[in-house]
């Protein structure tokens, strides 16, 4: 599973229409065998009108969903009318998952191409070459 973290705004809405959207975002991540693990949401001033809205509310959501569902995720959140904008972003992996990782010799990234080193009298050549 893959770690995300879900930013979105919603309108300045009723606390029951605030919970019923929350609601369903978090059973549509159980839906697809994801895992929350946290969420929180605050009211915010827009520094500019978002849809025609210069308040609403921020919400957070930290969960864990195999990727090739995420797509499916993002569809579902597009189709809701009452978010005006959201944003899912993969979190990094910890240094700590990292270290386990290491140790454990697991490859969590594709490592760099090692560059050629090119030898001093191929490069005093090309220098000459170019300052005739």
């Amino acid at each position: 599973m893959v770690q995300y973290e879900l930013s979105f705004l919603i309108p300045n809405l009723q606390e029951k229409e605030r919970e019923k959207i929350l609601k369903e975002i978090e059973e549509k991540i159980k839906s697809l065998q994801g895992k929350l693990e946290e969420s929180f949401i605050e009211k915010k001033i827009f520094a500019y009108p978002v849809k025609k809205y210069q308040e609403g509310f921020l919400g957070v959501f930290a969960f864990s969903l195999e990727s090739d569902r995420i797509k499916e995720f993002q569809n579902f959140l597009r189709s809701n009318q009452k978010i005006l904008r959201e944003i899912i972003e993969r979190k990094k992996p910890s240094p700590l998952l990292k270290r386990v990782a290491k140790e454990k010799k697991v490859v969590l990234a594709k490592k760099p191409v090692k560059k050629q080193k090119v030898k001093i009298e191929k490069l005093d050549e090309k220098l000459k070459e170019i300052l005739r």
